[in-house]
This record gives C-alpha cells, sequence and structure tokens, in this order.
C-alpha cells in the first residue's frame, strides 16, 4: 500500500481501541518464522472511533512494549481502517505512461472522494487482466494524509521506520489464506465467512477461495464484555483487560459475565449470515472463521457450529507459522485470533519479495 521498503525482519503493528498488538515475523527463503509477539491494554481515550487521538503515548507505549518483549525489528507495518479509505476499480487505457497513469487516476478519482486530491494518499494495483488488451482495470485506494501522519507519527515515536501503512482487511486477507486452504473445501469456489470481533465492531467478512467479496460491519464487540467486567467485579478498566488477555478472572466470571455476553454475539453472527445471503451475492457460506480478542470465549466456536450446522474454527495463522526458539506454540494458540490483523501486517512483502 503507502510505502515501501525492505528487511528481513518485519514487526505488525496493530493499533486497537483497547490495545496494541505487535508480531514479529522473519522472512527467510519465502518461509516466515514468528521471533515474536506481545500484547500491551490501550488507555481509553487514546485511540477513539478508529483515529488516534495522541500519537506520542501510542508511539511510546509500543516503544516500551517492544523493549520489555525484547523485540528486534526496526522497521514496522501498520494499518488503517476499511473505514479510512475510499476504494474504486477503474478502467483505462493499457498504453498509459505512469506519469500519465497518475494524473489520470487523480483527476477520476476527484470525481469519487469529498476531499480534494491534495488531502490524499494514493495507491493504485492492476488487476490480473491481460496485459496486453487495449484497456486494463486499476484498483485506486485513497486515503487522507491526516490519516496516513499519525500513523507514521506513532512509528516515529516508537523509534522504528514504517514500511508500509496497509489496509487492515488487507492485513486480515493474508493472515487467514493459509488457514482458509486448509479447510475442507476451501479451495477456489468455497465460501468462507470471517468474523473479526473488534472492541466496538465487529466485522464480517466473506471470502470465495482466498479472494474477499464482501464486507460488513455492526457496532457490536468486546467493549460490552470489557465494561460488564468493570461493573461486575469493580476493577479499573486497564485491570480488566489485563485480566482478560492473562485469563485472571474470578470463578463466576462464565456465569456472571460471559454467557450473557456471548449470546447476544451468536445472534450477531447469524445476523450477519444473513445479511450476506440478502445482499444478491451468489452461493452460500460454506464455514465460518473466528477473529478477534473474543473468538475463543465461552465456547464460542461449539456453540457456533450447533446453531449453524456448518465448520466453524477460530483463525490460528500464528500456529501454523515456524515459531521461532522463544516462542511458546501453546502460547501463539491461544493469542493467535487476537492477533491476525498484526500477524498479516507482518507478513506483508513488497511485491512478493523482500
Amino acid at each position: 500500500m503507502f510505502g515501501v521498503g525492505k528487511n528481513n525482519q518485519v514487526l505488525g503493528v496493530d493499533i486497537g481501541e483497547s490495545a496494541i498488538k505487535l508480531v514479529q515475523l522473519t522472512h527467510h527463503n519465502n518461509a516466515q518464522t514468528v521471533t515474536n509477539v506481545a500484547i500491551e491494554p490501550l488507555h481509553r481515550g487514546l485511540f477513539v472511533e478508529g483515529q488516534i487521538v495522541d500519537a506520542e503515548q501510542i508511539g511510546t507505549l509500543i516503544r516500551h512494549t517492544m523493549t520489555q518483549h525484547k523485540f528486534t525489528a526496526k522497521r514496522a507495518v501498520a494499518c488503517v481502517n476499511f473505514a479510512d479509505i475510499i476504494s474504486k476499480r477503474l478502467i483505462v487505457r493499457a498504453d498509459l505512461r505512469a506519469l500519465e497513469l497518475e494524473h489520470w487516476i487523480e483527476f477520476e478519482i476527484d470525481k469519487f472522494v469529498p476531499f480534494p486530491v491534495s488531502e490524499l494518499n494514493l495507491d493504485y494495483q492492476f488487476t490480473k487482466d491481460n496485459e496486453h488488451d487495449e484497456e486494463r482495470q486499476v484498483l485506486v485506494t485513497a486515503c487522507r494524509k491526516t490519516t496516513i501522519d499519525k500513523i507514521q507519527s506513532c512509528m516515529e515515536f516508537a523509534e522504528l521506520e514504517p514500511l508500509c501503512v496497509d489496509v487492515a482487511h488487507n492485513a486480515m486477507e493474508r493472515a487467514s489464506h493459509l488457514v482458509i486452504q486448509g479447510m475442507a473445501g476451501g479451495g477456489v469456489n468455497g465460501l468462507t465467512a470471517l468474523v473479526d470481533i473488534g472492541t466496538s465492531s465487529t466485522r464480517f467478512y466473506v471470502y470465495k477461495g482466498a479472494e474477499m467479496i464482501y464486507q460488513r460491519e455492526e457496532p457490536f464487540g468486546a467493549r460490552i464484555l470489557i465494561d460488564d467486567i468493570v461493573s461486575e467485579y469493580s476493577m479499573p478498566e486497564d485491570k480488566a483487560l489485563y485480566a482478560i488477555y492473562n485469563k485472571q478472572l474470578p470463578p463466576s466470571y462464565k456465569t456472571k459475565v460471559l454467557k450473557p455476553y456471548v449470546k447476544p454475539m451468536v445472534k450477531e453472527i447469524e445476523r450477519g449470515m444473513l445479511a450476506f445471503e440478502a445482499s444478491g451475492v451468489n452461493g452460500q457460506i460454506d464455514r465460518i472463521l473466528l477473529a478477534g480478542g473474543s473468538a475463543r470465549v465461552g465456547g464460542l466456536e461449539k456453540i457456533l457450529e450447533k446453531r449453524i450446522k456448518k465448520d466453524v474454527k477460530t483463525l490460528n495463522t500464528l500456529s501454523l507459522l515456524h515459531a521461532g526458539k522463544k516462542i511458546s506454540s501453546e502460547s501463539l494458540r491461544s493469542q493467535a485470533p487476537q492477533m491476525a490483523i498484526a500477524c498479516g501486517l507482518a507478513m506483508w512483502v513488497p511485491d512478493g519479495v523482500l
């Protein structure tokens, strides 16, 4: 996306509303090794409605977390949310040279965005059309420069060099590719729903094979669970987040807090499936992947399988990659669903080669 770079160590940085998630991969001979992972709770107010509020505090926290957990990567890939971008597929003359193409894209995209082109960062890539055709299809992605600048500021305060600012759903697509391939019927024509349960919202993606063909976002997320824990056990939010991530909640947590949270979550996922079926996209969902911090809570996987009669699994890309000497395989399995975007960011490779 918005930038390029070259190194054999890549740090994926996923800045979310409730936590910062870091995944460090080492790339070598087309293989990727997980060499470090970390998750650090983020104080409320630093990242609000998908926007960075205080880049210095977030960047400093990233740097502190890297030091504490002995990360060694110097270059990073972060991301913007889907809501921060405007994407448009355009048909262009195949004989346009690079500079002519850029000018043409700027002229055309100005018709579709509510901001002046001067305030945007633009990225484009050709689809797999025949290069010898007279016309080609190009996917143009636009994002406000202020959004990119805030992410870059975070990286600078963290003393990192940004390789790229990607889009979150691109990272999710990368992270889910290996898992979808390994699922029964997850080939070219199989339809897989990926449900990413975030703090304030749940994103519902549908893939045909490895290609994303549909997405939807609903304002339901783990914030409900966090607030209920804070209320039930009279603990500060940062301690509640720490207790969730480290599984240190009281025995009554499952019945008093978790069970009431899981029921509406299941209904939201079922609603997402119905919305897809009503969207006009051909085909029915064959299987579901769960991602995000709530993916493993309350036996959600088994409850969904029983309700919808389809194969349901958690997204475990991290555990499919080779683990470095200092990384616990069990730790990777337990953290994988909530680290999916960070993992997908760390998997980013410019032009397919580092």
